[in-house]
């Protein structure tokens, strides 16, 4: 019966060996090489313009005309909003009582001239009649000095004759003097007569003068009431301006619309845009001006547009995992890339060296730890590993691998230990 004993504890242990081992199971590997990878970098981003302005309405209003629709490019000072509104009459006094200063500015100044033009024109007359006066009696002094003079040698000749006597030549020399005093004051007058003739002239500038401070004063008018005008009509109407040249990227309102004081719309410089790209903080550390860096959208048909780094945007509060870059055109913007548009940003990194696998063999374990599946000596063994950078085929990794190691890359999750079959 002993033998039976044996029998039976031979058959369970034979049993029990049968049912500690693994079945052989048949996986898909690939080989792991060491290389080298440039990573390809792909963030999300959005195009911003770094210029905009606010089309605000100063006051509450209704909307009674718009001159633009969104997307219309403007120029700065472009009307493109009108409003009616009900404002103070403040500023419409203010431009009447300009009007009115300038009328009385204008009249006053034509009053000034017609009175210095009657002046100048009495002064005028008087001095061509004390000028032709002065000629004349220049003149006959000449005639009188010259008459005198001859009626003294006249005498005088007669004198030595006898004929006459002393005294009659003495009073004809005296004439003579008198004739030359005569002329003295004639010429004298004559200068005074030029001299007046001057001062005229000199009034004559003086009403050109005035001729220019009504033109003047002419123009402040019509300033001014080019003014009141302005002032009348905002009674009752607010015209919005362009207050930059660029596109009209939003507009929030329409034709009838009441509004407050309120936003009403955006202009944005489409010639100064850039491009806010979201990148893990690990990944700036090799980004700079050098790198390549491209835009790329689905507007563009698969056509890259040339960025260039500019720098990195400090984090906002609370949301420290992610960092932001700033991105500009190497060149003029694409009009199609206009503000707020999502696009990506690819960024080439230099090269690194490492471990090449398949990307279909990188998985995640149950804590979310980046592992492949690794056939060493006919078993499976689970390997972490970190990736560097990643194509559309391969992963660069760093890890605890070697060179005889096949990377499973098909095939169902196996036990630890279990014997694998490679195909």
């Amino acid at each position: 019966m002993k033998w039976l004993w044996y029998l039976g504890v031979g058959l369970f242990l034979s049993g029990c060996e049968q049912g500690a081992s693994h079945p052989s199971v048949e996986v898909r590997t690939a080989s792991v090489e060491r290389g080298s990878m440039g990573s390809l970098l792909i963030s999300s981003g959005e195009v911003r313009a770094r210029r905009r302005a606010v089309l605000a309405a100063p006051e509450g209003g209704l909307v009674t005309r718009l001159e633009v629709f969104e997307g219309d490019r403007v120029i700065q000072g472009q009307p493109l909003i009108y409003l009616a509104v009900q404002r103070r009459e403040t500023q419409v006094d203010v431009q009447q009582a300009r009007v009115e200063q300038a009328q009385a500015r204008l009249a006053q100044s034509r009053t000034q001239l017609s009175s210095s033009q009657k002046q100048h024109k009495h002064k005028l007359v008087q001095s061509k009649q004390s000028m032709v006066q002065a000629r004349i009696s220049v003149t006959e002094a000449h005639l009188q000095v010259d008459a005198s003079y001859r009626d003294w040698q006249r005498k005088a000749q007669l004198l030595k004759e006898k004929s006459i006597s002393l005294s009659e030549v003495e009073q004809a020399e005296m004439q003579w003097k008198i004739k030359k005093d005569e002329l003295q004051k004639a010429m004298s007058q004559e200068q005074s007569a030029k001299s007046e003739a001057r001062g005229v002239h000199d009034s004559f500038e003086d009403l050109r003068v005035q001729a220019h401070q009504i033109a003047e004063a002419e123009g402040s008018l019509r300033e001014a009431e080019a003014n009141l005008a302005d002032a009348q009509r905002e009674e009752t109407e607010t015209i919005l301006r362009a207050p930059i040249t660029g596109m009209v990227s939003s507009l929030k309102v329409v034709a009838g619309q009441s509004v407050g004081g309120d936003s009403l719309g955006t202009v944005i410089d489409t010639d100064d845009m850039e491009v806010i790209a979201t990148l893990d903080p690990a990944q700036v550390s090799g980004i700079n001006e050098h790198t390549p860096s491209t835009l790329h959208s689905p507007l563009l048909a698969g056509k890259g547009v040339e960025l260039r780094f500019m720098d990195i945007i400090p984090a906002v509060e609370g949301k420290g995992n992610t960092v932001r870059a700033r991105f500009r055109y190497q060149g003029r913007p694409d009009r199609r890339l206009v503000d707020g548009l999502q696009v990506q940003v690819h960024l080439q990194l230099p090269e690194k060296k490492g471990w090449l696998v398949p990307r279909d063999a990188i998985g995640e374990d149950q804590i979310r730890r980046t592992r492949i599946r690794v056939v060493r000596n006919s078993e499976e063994i689970p390997v972490q590993v970190v990736v560097l950078s990643q194509n559309q085929t391969h992963a660069l990794c760093q890890g605890q691998l070697f060179d005889t190691d096949k990377v499973v890359i098909a095939g169902s999750d196996l036990a630890p230990g279990t014997h694998v079959e490679v195909k």
